[in-house]
């Protein structure tokens, strides 16, 4: 699987205090999808997912074939969970 960014987005996450490489090890840890957005043609996903080092982030995901798409959207969820509990570690599904 190719993960496909470019410098924009991935300037907007670092201003999040996220990086590249921790999107993509929670969405390979296998996220939990929480909405299906439609977006200019495109269907993309909201996602939550934990890191290697069990750090929880939103995100958000286009699939292309053999690609996943980073549009501009990344957080870190254990520092802001806008007062609902977040388990520190999420059931694996796949």
């Amino acid at each position: 699987m190719i993960f496909d960014w470019d410098a924009a987005n991935v300037d907007h996450i670092a201003r999040r205090g996220v990086t590249s490489k921790e999107c993509e090890e929670a969405y390979s840890n296998g996220p939990l999808v929480i909405e299906h957005q439609k977006r200019k043609r495109e269907r993309r996903r909201l996602c939550l997912g934990e890191t290697d080092n069990g750090r929880l982030l939103t995100f958000v995901v286009t699939e292309r074939p053999g690609r996943i798409r980073f549009p501009n959207s990344g957080r870190s969820e254990t520092k802001r969970s806008g007062g609902m509990p977040i388990p520190r570690s999420l059931p694996r599904f796949f």
